[in-house]
């Protein structure tokens, strides 16, 4: 693999600890003047529900990289922030969450659940929407929501504490799921529930297990959307499923894969670009041989810690890979074999042509930064960014790489220099070449 250096810039320099969120949030506003980032005091800790967050922007058009407050929320996480992010559409317009309500009033309900807002930054006008938001649609006329609250009982990563889950002892709700909230009116309708994902087609040890669904993503036009439905098997492992639906109202669902599947983009309208894998070796399969996965599990769990959590181990000996996926019945297919090794937040270019992604940690705690063209399937790494070993876990400060439209430059946070901060990367190096007879 080719390595070439990038220039790098941080973006953040002031007070406290500063990110964008997560990869699939893109930053810059439609003239890429604006930078949208968050801003904590915390470091070192998970945040509770009294926990500030400052959520504004940087001026990228000023050398002194100024940043503006333009609102504050408790409701959030390290990975996915508040879901901040541009209105499409709408040159200067952020989305993100908040607590709505008083704790102490009748409004009790809407705290609990929180809420999105849709906030002009031109004219300084705000609008509430029913429920928090998780992904928009292309258009901006609407967007897609879920439970942050049962995310926080299965996936503290994702979700928000201090918010209530009233099915929380339903292991697949009918009245709980994805929501589709319309960015004008800002109501809020359940499209598809968490009991009709469980009950397609469900495996034989899906039954009496919690199931719940994470990262609703719009395909390009907005027409359909893919998500994830999870639950824990009784053997310790996560399953994982990943559907898409119809948008408008969670209908004509397809089951796209089944196994494992951690981070994906789309590449059109119908293919995505997911780190996937069946995983035999680890399915639930035959009950018998239970004790058998459970010795295996716990003989490599150990030497899988003590090699430095070597991410490519679960390629060779496990089987994951980088996957083209369809949901219109056309055949699924490996990508990348033998360049991308490891799991990664991947992104596809606007136009295309290229995917960004990160990987996890090395044995010296740094993250990989590598950019692939998608018609060789060459890829660059343009650089290794270390990240202190307290920020694992929960904590965890990825790289989370996003294109600028023009593909010239990545944003990433990281906490190289001991805090968290936001870094600009400059790829017209790399995506200004034709990398098909460059060497891998």
């Amino acid at each position: 693999m080719r390595k070439e250096r990038c220039l790098v810039e941080c973006v953040t320099e002031g007070d406290g600890q500063w990110f964008v969120g997560y990869y699939d949030k893109r930053p810059w506003n439609g003239d890429a003047s604006r930078l949208l980032v968050h801003r904590a005091s915390i470091l070192d800790r998970s945040p509770n529900e009294t926990d500030i967050v400052d959520l504004g922007f940087v001026d990228l058009t000023d050398p002194a990289r100024p940043f503006t407050r333009i609102a504050q929320s408790t409701l959030w996480n390290w990975q996915q922030g508040a879901m901040l992010q541009w209105l499409p559409g709408a040159t200067n317009t952020a989305v993100y969450n908040v607590r709505m309500g008083d704790p102490d009033t009748e409004d009790l309900d809407v705290w609990q659940i929180g809420g999105g807002v849709v906030h002009d930054l031109a004219i300084g006008d705000r609008r509430s929407l029913e429920r928090p938001v998780y992904t928009v649609a292309p258009d901006g006329s609407c967007a897609l929501s879920l439970s942050f609250a049962r995310l926080a009982e299965n996936r503290p990563d994702y979700g928000h504490v201090g918010v209530v889950d009233p099915t929380i002892e339903d292991p697949a709700p009918d009245d709980d799921g994805v929501y589709r909230v319309d960015m004008a009116t800002g109501e809020a309708r359940l499209i598809l529930s968490i009991e009709q994902v469980a009950q397609f087609d469900p495996p034989e040890f899906s039954r009496n297990r919690s199931h719940w669904v994470n990262h609703l993503m719009f395909n390009p036009s907005g027409d359909r959307f893919c998500f994830l439905h999870r639950f824990w098997r009784e053997d310790g492992n996560m399953h994982t499923r990943l559907f898409t639906a119809d948008s408008s109202d969670g209908s004509d669902l397809r089951l796209v894969f089944e196994g494992m599947i951690s981070h994906f983009d789309w590449v059109d309208d119908h293919t995505l670009l997911a780190w996937a894998g069946q995983r035999k070796l680890l399915a639930p399969g035959d009950p018998a041989k239970k004790g058998l996965r459970r010795h295996v599990l716990r003989s490599l769990k150990p030497i899988y810690y003590a090699m430095g959590k070597p991410r490519w181990l679960m390629s060779k000996v496990i089987g994951d890979s980088y996957m083209l996926l369809r949901d219109d019945g056309g055949a699924n297919e490996r990508f990348g074999k033998g360049v991308l090794t490891t799991d990664g937040h991947c992104t596809i270019s606007s136009d295309g042509r290229w995917m960004l992604t990160d990987g996890y940690t090395d044995r010296l705690n740094r993250l990989p930064l590598y950019v692939l063209d998608m018609e060789s399937q060459r890829a660059v790494m343009i650089g290794r960014f270390r990240t202190p070993a307290t920020l694992d876990g929960p904590i965890r400060c990825d790289l989370h790489p996003r294109f600028r439209d023009d593909s010239k430059s990545v944003c990433i946070d990281s906490a190289m220099g001991g805090r968290r901060r936001v870094y600009l990367v400059d790829t017209s190096g790399v995506t200004g070449k034709n990398t098909n007879n460059q060497d891998g």
